[in-house]
């Protein structure tokens, strides 16, 4: 055991000490808290960043005018259904219900998919970068 005397040492230990207890409680709180940390694969981060970079612009439900319906629960909802939002016929009659498979398809080419649909956007055609999208959007239809 090592003693210290007064002064700068016993400042540092302190200071050691009020670090550990305060890191302690924190950790015990997020433990007590019943809050699972959920951990995102790395497809769903570059997912993430793909939305971010091709989709927010028009999807972004946090902006004062979003012009498109909000994707956040997208899995499982049936097309055309988002409240709030006019859609385009073809989207309104459709039959579709989003799944991994539907959303990949549309995806890839929207007017191709789903001719008639009012989605300005001319499609991801990179296979790996839409699974990495799709892989988001099911992250944050989750609950």
């Amino acid at each position: 055991m090592v003693e210290l005397e007064g002064g700068a040492g016993m400042r540092r230990v302190a200071g050691w000490l009020v670090r550990g207890a305060a890191l302690g409680a924190a950790v015990l709180v997020a433990a007590c808290s019943g809050e699972e940390e959920k951990t995102v694969s790395p497809e769903v981060t570059a997912g993430e960043a793909i939305y971010k970079d091709q989709c927010a612009v028009c999807h972004d439900q946090t902006a004062a005018a979003a012009v498109a319906p909000d994707l956040t629960g997208v899995v499982g909802r049936k097309a055309g259904t988002w409240k709030d939002f006019v859609y385009s016929t073809a989207m309104a009659n459709s039959d579709i219900v989003w799944s991994k498979e539907t959303l990949d398809a549309f995806l890839k080419s929207p007017t191709t998919y789903l001719p008639g649909t009012n989605m300005g956007y001319f499609g991801l055609a990179d296979d790996t970068q839409r699974a990495e999208l799709v892989a988001y959007l099911e992250h944050i239809s989750q609950p």
